[in-house]
């Protein structure tokens, strides 16, 4: 064998350990639970849901909010623009549970480049209690989000965040993200996870108010991706992100290839 075909042989060789690695890894973190957790404590949360425009399944996606099964928790919606399709939907979802602890607010905290985080942060400054989870729009939380979200919880200087699970996908475009976030993305992060390597992801990010005090909630838009920012300044201040397991679903519905493409860039 030639120099090149001994190093064409070794890189295989790595490609196949580590993919093979990974699974074994991932594995036991993305299989579906067979019951739905409980902890024991349970203190009060905040839930913000940043909305942007009406998505194939919003109403499934928000309306979830409302059931989760969590003893004392507020829901914080927070849009930019009052004349936004998806402020009806979010009215109509309060109106129909006035027994719920919910809230809309509108506008836009400049404290970043990033529009996503300039939504997020009216609900951090409006939250009433320390422990706040920014859930995205289009995220599926099962009744025992909170649950799986304090299981996964190691102290109050750390976060947690999760991989989504694509799911409802319509279309090819779609199909090529669901393949993308179930077949590589989700196993990257939870091997790295495994091996104490932990990343937080936009999808999820939960956490006690004091995590963000320590650098400020202008600290997430240090980066481009808030998620980013966020594992720094978790790692900068000696704490850890764990992921909550198995992902949650991220209902696609249709997608273009230039939505696609720009997210991942």
């Amino acid at each position: 064998m030639s120099l090149i075909d001994h190093i064409a042989a070794s890189v295989f060789a790595a490609c196949v350990t580590i993919h093979f690695l990974s699974v074994a890894l991932a594995l036991p973190r993305v299989r579906s639970p067979q019951k739905r957790v409980r902890v024991q404590v349970c203190p009060s949360v905040t839930v913000v849901r940043p909305v942007c425009g009406l998505e194939p399944f919003s109403r499934q996606t928000l309306d979830a909010t409302f059931d989760l099964d969590w003893p004392d928790y507020e829901i914080i919606f927070c849009v930019d623009d009052p004349g936004d399709p998806v402020v009806a939907l979010v009215r109509e979802l309060i109106d129909s549970r006035p027994g719920r602890n919910a809230t809309l607010l509108f506008g836009l905290e400049r404290v970043s480049g990033n529009p996503k985080l300039d939504n997020m942060a009216k609900g951090w400054l409006a939250a009433r209690h320390d422990w706040i989870v920014f859930v995205d729009s289009n995220v599926l939380p099962p009744t025992d989000y909170l649950h799986r979200l304090f299981l996964a919880c190691d102290g109050d200087d750390g976060m947690v965040s999760a991989p989504p699970a694509g799911a409802e996908p319509i279309g090819f475009w779609s199909e090529v993200e669901c393949a993308l976030l179930n077949a590589s993305q989700a196993r990257f992060q939870y091997a790295a996870d495994s091996l104490g390597f932990g990343f937080a992801q936009g999808k999820t990010l939960f956490f006690n108010r004091k995590t963000l005090e320590n650098g400020g909630f202008e600290a997430l838009g240090r980066e481009p991706a808030e998620d980013a920012a966020a594992t720094k300044l978790v790692r900068r201040n000696s704490g850890k992100v764990h992921l909550a397991d198995p992902p949650f679903p991220q209902l696609l519905g249709r997608k273009s290839f230039k939505e696609v493409f720009g997210r991942h860039v």
